[in-house]
Parts: structure tokens; sequence; C-alpha cells
């Protein structure tokens, strides 16, 4: 260290002449500079507080850790994330997700419970519906959506039978000889299962005191591309009025032909009821269908009635019926 003194004094006694000779200054003052870089550097590098970085060392190091994050075989390493919905082939071209194996399969049919009682446990209304699950082997997303909307479907069904006849059921308690409990029960058929859609058709007993019980129907149909629930707009397009117009003037021709029990404004009403909700799609057509007393007597029970897919070339957005391995 008092050799680094001697240095300093030395640059302090000649910088101080420097500075008497103005002219030398702008010559000699990077030359010191540079000098006392190297001076502090050897110094450091003696005393231990400069460490040099050991290239060799940290080079070794980076290439052990690309080493271990190199997954081998094309395996995922242990969380991470792979790809899914964009997989490569070995030569390494971009391969589409799998489909869903289609028609769908009926894995089984699950059972949404009717139970309604009063605060003191009396039992109001009670039943049964039957909630399909279908499958497949990919286990795709459209199938989960398919079967998540036909169980919010069943759930509403619930939901409105629960509602309007509780309501009458407690009424009866007031009644001399209340016939309770009610019942509403639904059975589920599958009626179309293609490439395309799936259709699904409840039909639905209910009892609610009488000697009768009352019958109703009710579908929902998804569509297999996405799993969303088909409206008339989705299946018919933009063509849905005319679409609407030649489907009912088909019913009422086939009414007319046999219009016996029917009510005489058999046209009125069938264009007042209208499609939605109440139609389904099968492997014969596009089905309509009417509960007893919308267009005719409790003795016509329910009335159905197909137009095929081919009578509604113009009207659909896609083919129904289609389903590759029937080709």
């Amino acid at each position: 260290m008092e050799f680094l003194k001697k240095i300093v004094n030395a640059m302090s006694d000649g910088l101080s002449w420097l500075g008497r000779r103005k002219a030398w200054l702008l010559v000699l003052v990077p030359v010191i500079a540079a000098i006392v870089l190297v001076i502090v550097l050897v110094s450091g590098r003696g005393n231990g507080d400069i460490q040099p970085k050991d290239d060799t060392s940290a080079q070794s190091s980076d290439t052990t850790a690309v080493s271990t994050l190199t997954p081998n075989s094309g395996e995922n390493l242990s969380g991470t994330l792979s790809d899914s919905s964009a997989p490569t082939s070995d030569t390494g071209e971009t391969t589409p997700p799998p489909e869903p194996d289609l028609p769908l399969e009926l894995e089984r049919k699950d059972v949404l419970s009717i139970s309604e009682t009063t605060e003191d446990g009396i039992l109001l209304v009670n039943g049964e519906i039957e909630v399909p699950v279908f499958s497949n082997s990919t286990g795709s997303a459209v199938i989960s959506a398919v079967n998540a909307n036909v169980a919010a479907h069943c759930e509403e069904m619930r939901d409105a039978a629960v509602k309007k006849l509780r309501t009458f059921a407690q009424g009866e308690l007031s009644g001399e000889s209340p016939q309770l409990p009610f019942s509403y029960n639904a059975k589920a058929e599958i009626t179309l299962s293609s490439d395309t859609a799936v259709s699904v058709l409840f039909s639905i007993s209910v009892f609610s005191g009488g000697d009768k019980s009352a019958v109703y129907r009710s579908a929902v149909t998804c569509s297999l591309s996405d799993g969303s629930v088909f409206t008339l707009d989705s299946f018919f397009g933009s063509s849905v009025s005319d679409a609407s117009e030649y489907i009912g003037e088909r019913i009422a021709s086939e009414i007319a032909a046999d219009s016996g029990d029917f009510y005489p404004d058999y046209e009125g009403l069938v264009e007042f009821y209208g499609l939605e909700n109440r139609w389904y799609l099968s492997d014969s057509g596009f089905t309509v269908f009417y509960i007893p007393y919308e267009i005719a007597g409790y003795a016509k029970g329910i009335l159905t009635y197909t137009i095929p897919y081919g009578d509604l070339n113009g009207y659909l957005t896609f083919n129904p019926a289609y389903t590759a391995s029937a080709q």
C-alpha cells in the first residue's frame, strides 16, 4: 500500500505541474486515467476483492441445465404443459386434435329425483326424470357440452313441474279427500344420433288429481360441432320463417285428409302454436308434436308429424342424418 501512496502522491504533483501547463493537460489526462485503472485492478486481484468469472464453469452449468430440461423420446416432463390442441407428428407437421367418435354412445341414464313436501312433512309432489349421459372414447369437450346441455334441459323441466304442481298440490290439501302426492315422471328416448346432431325426446306422464294422467312431450337437440343446443334459427338459418310456414302448411294438409276429432280451427291452431319447443329429429326427418287439447281432444293423444329431410333441403343449414359409417 505504501507503494500505491507514493504513486498517487507523484501523480498529484504531476497534475499540479500540468495545471500550470494547460496545453499538455488534454493529452496526458487520458493516459493517467488508464494507468490508475490498471493499478486499481492489479491491487484488487492481489487483495481478493474482485473475483474473475470462471467462463468454463458457467458454460458447464448451462449445458447441464439444458440437458436436464430436454425431454426424451418426445415425452412431457412433469409440471409442464403440452399443446394438445396442435400436436406434431414425427415429421414435425402439425396434426389436428382427435375428433369425437361418432355417432355417440349412450353410456347410461341418470335419474333426477323430485320430492316436494310441506313444512310438516306431507309429500306433495314426487317423480323421476331420466337424464341421458353420452360418452365416446376420446373424451371430447363436445360430448361434455352435450351432456351439460341435456342435464340443464332436465333441470328446467323439473323446476317448471315443481313450481306448477306444488301450487296445485297445496290447494288440494284444503279438500276433503286430497289425492296426494302428485307425480311427474319423464322417460328419455334417443330419437337421433348422427355425426352432426343428437336429439332426445322426453315422454312425460303427470298426475295432478282426478281420473286421468296428463301426457306431455319435451325435446332437446344438440349440435355435435360444438355441443350447443339447436334452435330453429340455427337449424334453418335465415330461412326459418319460410321453413316454419312450409312445415305448418304440410301439417295442416295432412290433418285435412282426416280432420275428424280435430278442432274446427286446426289450421289457425297449428299456426298459433308454431314450432318452437315442440320438435325433435329422428332418422325419418323433422318431427313436430302436439299434446292433447292443443289441436284436438284428449282422445287423439299425442300427435306427431314428420317432414322428411329431403323435403327440407332448401331450408336446412346442415344434414342432420349424416353418418360417415353409413356411407
